[in-house]
């Protein structure tokens, strides 16, 4: 038995060596995770031998790495053994145990809570639809001098073009969180457009005061 699940990251497959790596790089402070699910529990027998039902688990971490540790910032978690047999809308409130700023973050769907013990009911389903972070107002603190970081593509010249209005450290990293280019110290980077595969990324720009910005981008 091995749970299904939905998570940001990377897996790896390696027959009974496999690992999930969760986590992607983040460095913003939500205040909910929302979205809307529904919930097929199925049963199973326990360790002690009795019959139990099955439970599904909905959350997202915010962390830091400290060492070789990732340290918690915040958790918004739903753990339910309810059978929902429509779509239900679930508001997950972050609750924060830290004033440090993440650096990552994991959102992770599992048919069974406890998959990864390999404790669950074969045959849980879990759905989930339109799932998003929702911010308060003011949440999100950004220095003015690096409130855009301005991409372009120039197709005639295959040329990705990324300025800012400082001079910064950039870091670039793919979808999995591995990190695919870095440079400090420039206002403008000029990449050509070989050198990032198809796929999405996350330009993470830094500014000498500490203050960080990202933003999404897609290469076709």
């Amino acid at each position: 038995m091995a749970a299904g699940n939905l998570f940001a990251g990377r897996f790896i497959p390696d027959m009974f060596n496999s690992k999930a790596l969760l986590g992607i790089p983040f460095t913003d402070k939500p205040s909910h995770l929302t979205g809307w699910y529904k919930y097929t529990p199925a049963s199973y027998k326990s360790q002690k031998g009795e019959r139990a039902t099955d439970e599904c688990s909905i959350y997202a971490l915010l962390s830091k790495w400290n060492g070789n540790q990732r340290d918690t910032i915040a958790l918004a978690k739903l753990e339910s053994s309810n059978a929902i047999t429509e779509y239900t809308q679930f508001n997950l409130t972050f609750n924060y145990q830290s004033d440090e700023t993440p650096d990552s973050i994991s959102v992770v769907f599992a048919s069974s809570a406890r998959g990864e013990e390999f404790i669950g009911g074969v045959g849980s389903v879990l759905y989930i639809d339109h799932f998003e972070l929702i911010y308060e107002q003011g949440s999100v603190v950004e220095n003015p001098k690096t409130n855009h970081i301005h991409i372009k593509q120039n197709n005639r010249e295959q040329q990705l073009i990324i300025t800012y209005p400082e001079k910064i450290s950039i870091r670039i990293f793919d979808i999995t969180g591995t990190e695919q280019y870095k440079t400090k110290g420039l206002n403008e980077i000029i990449l050509p457009t070989n050198a990032l595969k198809a796929g999405i990324y996350i330009i993470q720009a830094k500014a000498n005061n500490g203050s960080i910005k990202t933003e999404k981008y897609y290469v076709p």
